[in-house]
C-alpha cells in the first residue's frame, strides 16, 4: 500500500492540472466558505489513486462544467448527469458536480456506442451538453507502463488538445424525474 501512494504522488508531482472552483452552498457551514477549489490532489485523496478513468473524470466534468456555466461558477447539485456505467469516471464526476445516483445522476448504456462512450452534462433548464470521449487518441494507454510514461497519459488526458481527444455537442437528452434530494429545491417550488 504504501508504495502505491508513492507511485500516486509521484504521478501528480509536476502535472499542472487545473484546480476547479465550484460553488457548494452547504460548504459554509462547515468551512466557512461556499467556494471550493478541488485540485489534483484533492482526486487522489477521495479516490486513492490517480490513473486514466480518474484524469478522464476530471477533464469530462471541467469540459461539461464550462460548457454549462461559461465564465460564471457552477454550483453543486445544480447539475444533472448521465453516465454510460457506474465506476471511477462516475465517481469523480459525482464528487465534483454533487450529482447523486437516482437524485441527478443516471447510468445510460444508450451512451455506448461500440468502443465509444459519451456523458451528458446538464443544467436543469438551460442547457445540456454530450461529450464523447476519444480514447483511442490516447497513445501507449494498454500494457505495462514505467512511471513516465503512466504520467505522460494522465497528463495527456487532463491537458491534452481537447479537441483531439473530446467531442462537445448541445444535447436534447430527456432526464427521468429524479427524486427530491435537498429541503431548500422544495423551498423554491413554493
Amino acid at each position: 500500500m504504501f508504495l502505491f501512494l508513492i507511485w500516486n504522488v509521484a504521478i501528480i508531482k509536476d502535472i499542472k492540472a487545473p484546480e476547479i472552483k465550484i460553488i457548494d452552498p452547504r460548504a459554509k457551514i462547515y468551512i466557512g466558505t461556499d467556494t471550493l477549489n478541488i485540485t489534483l490532489e484533492d482526486m487522489l485523496k477521495y479516490t486513492g489513486k490517480i490513473c486514466p478513468g480518474v484524469s478522464t473524470g476530471i477533464r469530462l466534468t471541467i469540459l461539461g462544467l464550462n460548457a454549462l456555466y461559461g465564465d460564471s461558477l457552477p454550483v453543486r447539485g445544480e447539475v444533472m448527469v448521465a453516465v454510460p456505467y457506474e465506476g471511477e469516471i462516475a465517481n469523480v464526476i459525482s464528487y465534483i458536480t454533487g450529482a447523486r445516483m437516482k437524485f441527478n445522476m443516471i447510468v445510460d448504456s444508450s451512451l455506448i456506442e461500440d468502443t465509444v462512450v459519451s456523458y451528458v452534462f446538464s443544467r436543469k433548464k438551460v442547457k445540456s451538453v454530450r461529450i464523447t470521449f476519444n480514447e483511442n487518441k490516447i497513445h501507449g494507454h494498454h500494457g505495462r507502463l514505467t512511471l513516465k510514461e503512466f504520467k505522460k497519459i494522465i497528463e495527456e488526458i487532463i491537458n491534452g488538445d481537447r479537441d483531439s481527444l473530446f467531442t462537445i455537442k448541445e444535447s436534447s437528452y430527456t432526464f427521468p424525474e429524479f427524486r427530491k434530494k435537498h429541503i431548500h429545491e422544495d423551498e423554491e417550488k413554493q
